[in-house]
């Protein structure tokens, strides 16, 4: 069996690093034979069906075990390794298991505390110290450190230095292949050194800094899968012997332990990064969103506002006509009055959006508003289409914007007289009901089960299936370009949804349109 230079081979329990250290397969060649092993077990499935009465008998999970090769049966199918070398690693994989099997109950709970730390807490700094104090006490070592590969030079730092000088040791670093340490993380292996000073590779210079004088080393390297990140070493047995076999085991384990909790702390930062990317992404295109939203809106406004246009003219024509009639000019004047406050009104929500506040609400008298809006669509509306208005006596309160429950309802209107070609009859109910949302049919968002009901009815061309699917997106319009943008349900859906009620059509070719909404009744 080859030994590494300066001492004796670190008992490892997996077959892959035992292989390596013994030099009888390349890093490279571990990590081909790892993805094939990861691919076999990827492709690897369970029977489909299975009997849901009992459990997968252990029988059945030994058998699908069992078939799963092993790294070391891979690596030899591979071409890597030969049989007699397999074999020998296996011998020296079950002599570990049995030393492990002598360590003492304080080695024991160390691993055991270890572990626990490692698998909870993400606090690297604390993790690495513990496993180093523990290193410490089990190997009755006088100082140890753990030293990171600094990538862009190979130098091994001291990151986790204990021991009386461990404040001269933090940040130094012992150059790429020198030293004892170098050897170990060039290749990869364990060695204990009874006698530094002896030994060749011997780095001196550390001795100075710290002006304590290293006598014996045990060393073992770090690596994260097959990748080497550092070294683990300890010095100077507090007996002043050497270290031994099990020494060796129980350092490999910590090493073990600390490559995991690097590991941990750096897929954690990965994620953290890929979070904080993500989120940071989720903002800019929330604000993307916002403007494009912005765009839409304010197109959606400007097709409102040219209904309120409109009626306002219509009122004014009907003024004219009725100079003689001073009542009837008064009333007209009024409801001119109140086109154009609801239309500042409206325009101002565009600056509220921009401003990405929330438009106000305020409790108020369904009834009220929607008998106000009903008046206003009246007038707009030529006399060729009846309007007929269904209200409860009292329909409830509502938590809402009374703009636009307004806006809401002349979009709804306007489109039904498009579809009836301004002939016909328009209804508008509204009622409270006591019910459930039918599942599928309106928005989940409504949970309360007190709502009122506002409908409104054409007797128009109706809308075919395909059509109601896409009646609520943004710029879908059945109408030719000059007389629709196809904004106006989309920005109907959005107020609803923002009042946390929901919206229905049901329509039938040539029979007319119903749009159904509910919304919260708070009392």
């Amino acid at each position: 069996m080859k030994q590494p230079n300066g001492g004796v081979m670190a008992l490892k329990k997996l077959i892959g690093e035992i292989l390596s250290d013994m030099g009888f397969v390349t890093p490279a060649e571990l990590e081909a034979a790892l993805q094939e092993q990861k691919k076999i077990s990827e492709t690897a499935v369970l029977p489909e069906r299975l009997d849901r009465a009992r459990l997968v008998s252990e029988a059945r999970l030994a058998k699908e075990a069992a078939s799963m090769p092993f790294l070391g049966q891979i690596l030899f199918e591979m071409g890597y390794i030969t049989q007699a070398q397999l074999d020998e690693a296996l011998a020296i994989q079950d002599e570990t298991l049995e030393r492990f099997h002598t360590l003492t109950s304080t080695a024991l709970c160390s691993i055991l505390d270890i572990g626990a730390v490692v698998n909870s807490s993400l606090n690297l700094v604390e993790v690495l110290s513990l496993i180093m104090k523990n290193a410490n006490k089990v190997t009755h070592s006088m100082a140890s450190t753990l030293m990171l590969v600094e990538e862009t030079t190979g130098d091994l730092v001291f990151s986790v230095p204990t021991g009386p000088t461990a404040d001269l040791l933090v940040d130094n670093r012992i150059p790429r292949g020198k030293g004892i340490a170098g050897w170990v993380a060039a290749h990869q292996q364990t060695v204990v050194v009874p006698d530094a000073k002896q030994d060749p590779r011997f780095y001196s210079e550390i001795d100075r800094i710290t002006g304590a004088e290293t006598k014996s080393i045990l060393a073992v390297p770090l690596k994260a899968k097959t990748k080497l990140i550092g070294v683990l070493e300890v010095i100077n047995k507090a007996d002043g012997t050497s270290f031994t076999d099990d020494d060796a085991l129980l350092l490999s384990i910590f090493a073990s332990q600390a490559a995991m909790a690097i590991e941990n702390a750096r897929l954690y930062g990965e994620l953290r990064e890929e979070y904080e990317k993500r989120s940071r992404m989720e903002r800019e295109l929330a604000e993307v969103e916002k403007f494009r939203a912005l765009g839409q809106l304010s197109s959606g406004i400007a097709h409102d506002f040219n209904n309120f246009l409109g009626g306002i003219k219509a009122l004014a024509e009907i003024s004219i006509l009725h100079l003689d009639d001073p009542e009837r000019v008064k009333q007209s004047m009024e409801q001119i009055l109140q086109a154009s406050n609801r239309a500042r009104e409206l325009v101002s929500q565009i600056l509220v959006f921009s401003r990405q506040g929330n438009e106000e609400k305020a409790e108020i008298p369904i009834n009220q508003v929607v008998l106000e809006a009903v008046q206003f669509i009246k007038a707009t509306l030529p006399s060729t289409i009846e309007v007929r208005l269904h209200l409860e006596s009292d329909a409830g309160v509502v938590l809402a914007n009374p703009t636009q429950i307004h806006q809401v309802l002349m979009n709804l209107c306007i489109n039904s007289s498009h579809a009836m070609k301004n002939k016909g009859i328009l209804e508008i109910s509204l009622a409270p009901v006591e019910m459930k949302p039918p599942e599928g049919t309106f928005s989940p968002d409504s949970r309360s089960v007190s709502f009122v009901k506002l409908s409104v009815t054409d007797n128009g061309c109706g809308m075919d299936d395909c059509t109601m699917k896409q009646v609520f997106e943004p710029y879908f319009t059945t109408k030719e370009k000059e007389f629709g943008t196809g904004l106006g349900l989309a920005v109907v859906h959005g107020i609803v949804k923002g009042h946390g009620g929901s919206i229905h059509v049901s329509s039938e070719p040539g029979k007319g349109t119903t749009f159904d909404i509910l919304l919260p009744r708070i009392r």
